[in-house]
């Protein structure tokens, strides 16, 4: 072969080449790999500028790697990898704080952020039975809001948030307070309504691993802390007695049998930390983000027919164990 020849084929090659590449520069859908492992389209990525963007197409080298620069194109895209949110679908009950055999109809429920208490944008109003269905939650774990109500003359709901829930089990219970149970608590300790607190309700409940039944956990002890500071809120804590209302004069200093429960009055808003215990040992831990009553978002009224929001809030610690951790020296108290 003459040197004419070979020097035409070499030109005809390079022409070639130089075609290929910019034609594969203009396809946001091709995958243009070089013998030694050039770059790589990204379908749906942004096209890179002159230093080749992340995602997008990037001018490639003698020996077939990066660009340049190699980094972000001046306007070049972002990856092609999409992050998907989480979405679930989350199916509650509304009953009654202190008779829970009563459903609760015709209540606006609403998904909460569960560490700020913020609309999480999905909501949806109980059926008669009490029943309601949250769907694509933006979050694994969730509260969820009862606005308050004006029901009737004689049942008037406040805002009840209830925290850590997830969807794993079906018909999952939430509770509504009703406004007349909540003065009768301020009454029953003495205190004036205060629209810049608000009120907690836990309690200490093991779950047996086994059966899956719940039962209270006697003479159990719980504290309400700031989670950042690991000082003592700011608020009064409660046992609930055997009547289920606040023990007034606090000489209840630990959960008993039949309730399991206490009660945190006159709590500042903020985030609350809730920590129950038998003896030394630590049984469990649940952190609520509390919202004072004057930020309720039921129109309750008063008895003088003025605006009375309240809220309240129900964070209680679940222990699951194959065997009951109440201490077997526990008496009623």
């Amino acid at each position: 072969m003459d040197r004419k020849t070979i020097r035409l084929l070499s030109l005809v090659s390079v022409l070639f080449i130089t075609l290929a590449a910019t034609a594969c520069e203009d396809c946001e859908d091709c995958n243009c790999d070089d013998e030694e492992g050039g770059s790589t389209t990204t379908a749906k990525g942004g096209k890179g500028g002159k230093s080749g963007g992340t995602g997008g197409t990037s001018e490639t080298s003698e020996t077939g790697g990066t660009g340049e620069k190699g980094g972000t194109g001046e306007k070049g895209g972002a990856g092609g990898t999409s992050v998907s949110t989480v979405k679930v679908t989350f199916t509650g009950v509304l009953i009654d704080a202190v008779t829970p055999t009563t459903k609760v109809g015709g209540i606006k429920v609403k998904a909460v952020d569960n560490k700020t208490g913020d609309d999480l944008g999905v909501s949806d109003t109980t059926a008669a039975d009490g029943t309601f269905t949250l769907a694509k939650i933006p979050a694994k774990t969730f509260g969820v809001v009862a606005i308050g109500k004006e029901i009737s003359d004689t049942e008037k709901r406040v805002d009840s948030y209830t925290y850590n829930l997830t969807a794993d089990v079906d018909g999952y219970p939430v509770y509504s307070l009703t406004q007349s149970i909540s003065a009768l608590v301020e009454n029953t300790i003495k205190v004036k309504y205060d629209p810049d607190t608000t009120s907690i309700t836990s309690g200490v409940y093991w779950i047996n691993s086994k059966t899956q039944a719940r039962t209270p956990v006697g003479c159990a002890t719980v504290t309400f802390t700031n989670p950042d500071t690991g000082d003592d809120s700011e608020g009064d804590v409660y046992y609930i007695a055997n009547n289920r209302l606040p023990n007034a004069d606090q000489t209840q200093k630990q959960t008993n049998l039949t309730t399991g429960g206490v009660s945190f009055l006159n709590a500042k808003a903020g985030i609350v930390k809730v920590t129950a215990y038998v003896g030394d040992k630590e049984l469990g831990t649940q952190t609520l983000p509390v919202k004072a009553n004057k930020d309720g978002e039921g129109e309750i009224k008063n008895a003088a027919g003025e605006l009375e929001p309240r809220t309240t809030h129900y964070g209680r610690v679940y222990v699951v164990a194959d065997e009951d951790p109440t201490p077997k020296d526990c008496t009623q108290e």
